[in-house]
């Protein structure tokens, strides 16, 4: 459900001003098969009635935005929206929460009602979600280049290295050098890991095991209820609205967003979104080939080749290396102790 917050009469803040007052009252209805599904099952086959707000054409995107001063009612029961100033306006790096407000509704007709005291324009949605495991997160992210592609991307950004339809190079007037591109992450100081290294092929993976079955567990875990995160493989990443070259790593990158809620370039901090999160399939390929390395730094030509930066040794293809390169799941999977409890 999506209803417009509309502006009302005047009204004097804390701070001296006149600002509009805004005010939304709507009733929804929950039915019997959804609201028996925000009571049981597993964490990831729940759904939840989550409450929010977005500011209309609100400079950063994709983000929850209350409006100041806000009240929020969830059948006449009051429900704290922020933990900042009420009088404060949000900054640019800012994130307003959403909330889950289904405990405090029951099965047939519900009411919520939003009050704030600002002149700017809000949505308040209410939507029933569930929330999605990490592959289905990554399935939302854009497709991922061909080595072409992605090679391509690379000389036009270290150089705009073309050739002619003939085929002969492009005679520009000024010449560009190789650039240097770092391999670290931003988030972990480390050097992105490569899907080749074993050490990182930690694929999703869960088992439903009954309570007599814990024991059985070679080594032993203590039993809980839910799901342990899910790992995943560490690739390199990109935003492919950002410009540049660096990238960060995948996994430590989703951890950061799962926390803060923040789709930011951790290099130019600009604000983006998951459809336009994409694996950087030439650093992917780099990395497969610097495996049981600690280079950190790779020199890339004009002509898109590679080395390792400060070597003198000659520039590589990556578009007629790596002929084996497969990022593929691997063939057996590795037990994890990933458990969702079955209470049979």
């Amino acid at each position: 459900m999506n209803a417009a917050v509309t502006a009302g009469e005047k009204a004097d803040t804390t701070n001296g001003k006149v600002e509009s007052v805004l005010g939304c009252e709507k009733a929804f209805k929950l039915t019997s098969e959804q609201f028996r599904s925000m009571r049981g099952g597993s964490e990831h086959s729940r759904s939840h009635l989550l409450v929010s707000c977005m500011l209309l054409g609100d400079p950063t995107p994709y983000r929850i935005h209350w409006p100041l001063h806000s009240q929020l009612r969830i059948n006449r029961i009051p429900y704290r929206v922020y933990g900042r100033n009420p009088s404060t306006k949000l900054g640019a790096n800012g994130r307003d929460d959403s909330f889950s407000v289904g405990r405090h509704c029951g099965e047939g007709r519900n009411t919520v009602i939003l009050q704030g005291v600002d002149s700017r324009p809000f949505l308040l949605i209410l939507s029933l979600v569930r929330k999605r495991t990490l592959s289905e997160v990554m399935q939302l992210m854009a497709p991922k280049e061909t080595i072409e592609e992605a090679h391509a991307r690379i000389c036009k950004a270290v150089g705009n290295f073309t050739d002619d339809a003939n085929g002969n190079e492009s005679d520009d007037e000024i010449e560009t050098l190789s650039t240097v591109i770092s391999l670290k992450c931003p988030l972990t100081g480390m050097r992105v890991k490569s899907l080749a290294s074993q050490n990182s092929l930690r694929y999703e993976q869960s088992y439903v095991l009954k309570r007599s079955e814990v024991d059985s567990v070679d080594p032993p875990y203590q039993p809980f209820i839910g799901l342990m995160s899910i790992p995943y493989p560490h690739r390199p990443a990109r935003f492919v609205d950002v410009s540049g070259l660096r990238v960060f790593d995948l996994d430590a990158f989703l951890g950061m967003v799962q926390r803060t809620a923040k789709w930011q370039c951790p290099h130019s901090m600009k604000n983006s979104c998951i459809q336009r999160l994409q694996v950087d399939a030439f650093i992917e390929r780099v990395l497969f080939l610097l495996e049981g390395t600690d280079c950190s730094e790779v020199e890339v030509s004009p002509e898109g080749l590679w080395r390792p930066a400060g070597s003198s040794d000659p520039f590589r293809d990556v578009r007629k290396e790596a002929a084996d390169f497969q990022p593929a799941d691997p063939p057996a999977v590795r037990k994890q102790p990933n458990f969702l409890f079955n209470t049979d």
